[in-house]
């Protein structure tokens, strides 16, 4: 979860020099895709089989959220509202977003139009009114929308075909979102793109030497956060920003580690 540190620090301060990891939770278990609000962060935990998702009010002991038998993965919070995807085990196909309250520490499955019987939905995150999904079709293509809790707008933000390629959503943020469109991260090129709510307009962004860009982040001003490797798993990894209307620097350079093999499998 140093990421989520990473990031925070990225929003209140321009100098690199700046950027230090600190361990936000540091256990023997695998965690990863964490979320976060002021008083709630919320994490998966992988061990090896099942994916269970928790949140933990500051202060506080961590909850589980995912229900029993199910595997889950973190979206997002918004306030005290998390967002996640669930599905029971051994069912691949029934991939569903569902909306935790963690005050009440009660879940709901999200009915139409967000979720449907054939496909499988999986959440990106929540900032305000608009809900960022990503959907999965049984002919391989996927799609990212946003949906408005107020005006139930379903919009479509992106669709790709290809069974070698697919979408992930990532973030939304006041008025942007961000998601990433992967081919094959061990050897071609993997991009991030930035789409304005109110213009209805997707920015790409700027990949010299089409590297893998992938795991991006946004804040309300538009700024992109991200992440830049060579192919292969997590080589030569820099964390980047993009802002509005500006030019794409450098924030933190990692060298060179030598990844576990659950880096590997789960990079995005």
């Amino acid at each position: 979860m140093v990421a989520a540190v990473v990031l925070m620090i990225c929003l209140t301060t321009s100098s690199a020099s700046a950027l230090i990891p600190v361990d936000v939770l540091a256990t023997s278990a695998y965690e990863d895709n964490p979320a976060a609000s002021m008083d709630y962060p919320a994490w998966d935990e992988f061990d090896g089989r099942h994916s269970i998702v928790w949140a933990q009010p500051v202060g506080g002991e961590p909850v589980r959220v995912n229900a029993e038998e199910t595997n889950g993965w973190v979206g997002g919070i918004s306030g005290t509202t998390l967002v996640y995807s669930q599905r029971r085990y051994k069912h691949p196909r029934e991939l569903d977003v569902f909306v935790y309250d963690l005050i009440a520490n009660t879940r709901s499955k999200m009915g139409n139009p967000v979720n449907t019987k054939r496909q499988s939905e999986g959440v990106g995150s929540l900032s305000g009114d608009w809900l960022l999904f990503e959907r999965w079709y049984r002919n391989s293509a996927t799609t990212v929308f946003l949906y408005n809790f107020v005006t139930q707008e379903l919009r479509k933000v992106r669709s790709t075909f290809a069974p070698s390629r697919w979408l992930i959503s990532e973030q939304v943020s006041g008025n942007f979102a961000v998601f990433t469109r992967t081919i094959d991260h061990y050897h071609r090129p993997c991009d991030v793109f930035r789409y304005d709510i109110d213009t209805g307009t997707t920015t790409k962004i700027p990949n010299p030497k089409s590297k893998c860009q992938y795991a991006p982040s946004v804040d309300p001003t538009g700024t992109v956060y991200f992440a830049r490797s060579r192919f292969g798993c997590a080589r030569d990894v820099t964390l980047r920003q993009f802002p509005l209307g500006g030019s794409v620097t450098t924030l933190r350079t990692s060298g060179r580690p030598r990844p576990s093999a659950n880096v590997c499998r789960r990079q995005r």
